[in-house]
């Protein structure tokens, strides 16, 4: 039998070392730049493995994280164009009540002075009354007076 060479071993090592280094870094070089991207806010990330080992269950989970954060972006969308369209409708509901109070505020000016322009007719009418029944018994009292002479 021949003696084996240390270098050769070693050479065999390195280079089976050097392999087994490139299949588990290559998938987790791959998650690293989904979890960038979606880290950068990219949801439009697709990942693709065919692996069952960590680094293949790894980038599934990604890719199924990807998958929930766009579904929930998208119902938070859904529900801030909602409460947008809802604030709009009470805008536009505050505006027509606003408005139809500004009409009412009028009305109830125009018809306080209504009100107060009878008021005014009326006490002017009381007092002219006043003053005709003044001058009706000075005016009796001077009948009375001139026939009595």
């Amino acid at each position: 039998m021949a003696p084996r060479s240390p270098g050769g071993s070693l050479a065999v090592c390195l280079l089976f070392c050097f392999f087994v280094a490139r299949v588990i870094s290559r998938p987790l070089g791959e998650a690293v730049r989904v979890a960038d991207r979606i880290a950068e806010g990219d949801l439009t990330v697709r990942i693709s493995t065919e692996a069952r080992d960590e680094t293949g269950r790894l980038l599934m989970a990604l890719e199924r994280m990807v998958r929930k954060l766009a579904q929930v972006i998208g119902e938070v969308r859904e529900g801030a164009n909602a409460l947008a369209s809802a604030s709009a409708q009470v805008s536009l509901s505050s505006q027509n009540l606003s408005q139809g109070t500004g009409e009412q505020a009028s009305s109830v000016e125009q018809a306080t002075s209504s009100l107060e322009q009878m008021t005014a007719s009326i006490t002017q009418n009381r007092d002219h009354g006043h003053r005709m029944e003044r001058m009706a018994v000075q005016g009796a009292a001077t009948r009375r007076r001139a026939a009595r002479r």
